[in-house]
């Protein structure tokens, strides 16, 4: 039976005889939440086929980590007993969890389902090869969030709090140039309502500017689909093709910058417009921005002064109404 330490003092021994592989391998495990045995060999000792002396040290240094309660190993394996201890999986510890945590709290226990075990090793599995190609010098992973990171709240339409709850969210550089994804690990395990509510979510946040304010740009969403040892009765390629579809219209910053330089467009014909109408009225004597209609009245005199002046122009004959020498 795994001994259970309580006190701070036995939390800090225990920490102090770690080395710094197994700090790794705990941080790790903390931000994936669940990592199988063979994706902790991969990442932390080797990628080819380990000698019988290196397996036996991995699990031995896998089991301490467990008998100290750093790491709690999950009862069930991963592809059956024939995957031997390469299938086991492995979650944070509640002692494990106090180290982590800067608050030294205990977390809760909790029995995750078989689905959300696979689910979480997909995304786990993609962290695993993106740093394999990083050590190949392919490519530099520069952030990965995995849930709940990666998760984004924001303000919907009617003024309730939404939340996008993508798996992961990478931003890689290769060549120069940097690449900002939100990952979405699908199995083809939702229904097509429930995938069709998870885009229209991202086109949500999309229209709301979060991101385009924070980095310049919106990630781009990553589908990984595979369906196989799953229930789903997709294929691959047509899970990926109800994927592509989407929402009706998917926005487009081409058709963004065209509305903007339309939307500048009007902008300068209205200044346009207003300019040359307020010179024109200026010229008739208008006040600025009044209607012919409603321009302002001349005084009686001026008006009296302009009807001698036109009956006396248009006229063979001065009217009787005329002033004297008009």
């Amino acid at each position: 039976m795994t001994r259970q330490y309580r006190r701070q003092a036995d939390v800090d021994e225990i920490g102090h005889g770690m080395t710094e592989q197994d700090r790794a391998m705990v941080a790790t495990v903390a931000q994936l939440r669940l990592v199988s045995a063979q994706q902790l060999r991969r990442l932390y000792f080797s990628r080819d086929s380990l000698s019988d002396s290196d397996s036996r040290r991995v699990r031995y240094q896998l089991a301490r980590l467990v008998r100290t309660s750093v790491l709690h190993r999950l009862p069930r394996r991963v592809g059956g007993f024939q995957a031997g201890s390469a299938g086991y999986v492995y979650r944070l510890g509640p002692i494990g969890h106090r180290l982590i945590t800067a608050t030294g709290s205990r977390n809760k226990a909790w029995r995750p389902s078989e689905g959300f075990v696979r689910h979480t090793l997909a995304i786990s599995k993609v962290y695993t090869v993106l740093d394999e190609l990083q050590a190949d010098g392919l490519i530099v992973v520069l952030r990965f969030e995995a849930e709940p990171e990666a998760w984004r709240t924001f303000m919907g339409g009617g003024g309730e709090a939404e939340h996008l709850k993508p798996d992961g969210y990478v931003v890689l550089r290769s060549h120069g140039f940097e690449a900002h994804w939100y990952l979405e690990v699908d199995r083809g395990t939702e229904s097509g309502a429930a995938l069709q509510r998870k885009l229209e979510r991202y086109l949500r946040y999309f229209q709301t500017g979060t991101e385009q304010e924070r980095l310049g740009l919106f990630p781009q969403i990553r589908f990984l689909v595979s369906t196989s040892g799953t229930p789903s009765l997709q294929t691959d390629a047509e899970r990926v093709k109800q994927i592509e579809s989407g929402p009706d219209r998917w926005p487009d910053t081409r058709d963004m910058n065209n509305q903007l330089t339309q939307t500048r467009k009007e902008v300068i014909n209205v200044h346009k417009h207003n300019r040359d109408r307020s010179n024109t009225e200026a010229s008739r004597g208008l006040a600025p921005g009044s209607s012919p209609g409603h321009a302002a009245r001349p005084a009686a005199s001026s008006r009296r002064h302009q009807q001698h002046h036109q009956c006396c122009r248009h006229r063979q004959r001065p009217r009787p109404s005329c002033a004297p020498g008009c």
